[in-house]
């Protein structure tokens, strides 16, 4: 369970890079402004990571509200519950049976529980099918104007590349959406398998 939260974690960690990826085609143009344009949101699914032959899969909520972000994350078979859950400034992992540690962010958190830094990427923006900001990289639209496939390095230089299938319906405070409902992530023998069920808006507390 811990080598799959790691591999989560390790894809929420922004990195800058030179030469970004620019679309110029009115109908993404529109696309990526309604999804960029949801501010907050909510996801639930699965994560599937095959690795050295082996695959592990662990269920999935997240929720982003502007720049908090709150990640359950829960397998089978015993496997022990991990919540994250992130601020600006502060990063809260939360397992079960233990104290909850706080950490500045979610570097420091790789580095404290795995020991080492992880290869970065921006998964807030590749789980809603779009490329990550200031990254090079190339893409391919699928019959409706939204990406079907994309790669991009991560902060290390490692080449990830991506497909988009699936893509779902949305109301949004700002009309419809369509957001992805599976998006796969390769490089070097690691894939990692996003299977997304729903997609929501949260609701605001009464």
């Amino acid at each position: 369970m811990l080598r799959v939260v790691a591999l989560f974690l390790a894809l929420l960690v922004s990195a800058c890079a030179t030469q970004p990826l620019v679309i110029d085609d009115p109908d993404w143009l529109r696309h990526e402004q309604s999804v960029s344009a949801l501010n907050n949101w909510e996801l639930a699914g699965r994560l599937v990571v095959r690795q050295d032959g082996n695959t592990d899969t662990v269920n999935i909520n997240w929720q982003q509200l502007d720049a908090n972000f709150d990640l359950r994350l829960w397998g089978s078979l015993g496997l022990g519950a991990v919540r994250v859950a992130g601020v600006p400034g502060a990063v809260t992992v939360e397992r079960a049976g233990e104290d909850p540690v706080t950490l500045p962010d979610l570097a420091s958190v790789s580095r404290e529980f795995f020991g080492y830094e992880f290869p970065t990427a921006e998964l807030l923006y590749w789980v809603r099918g779009l490329p990550a900001p200031q990254r090079s990289g190339t893409y391919s639209f699928d019959a409706n104007r939204m990406l079907a496939t994309l790669s991009q390095d991560d902060a290390n230089g490692l080449a990830w590349d991506l497909s988009f299938e699936r893509y779902q319906e949305l109301e949004g405070p700002n009309g419809v959406t369509y957001l992805p409902g599976r998006i796969t992530a390769r490089r070097d023998g690691l894939e990692l398998r996003f299977l997304i069920s729903n997609w929501a808006v949260p609701q605001p507390p009464e």
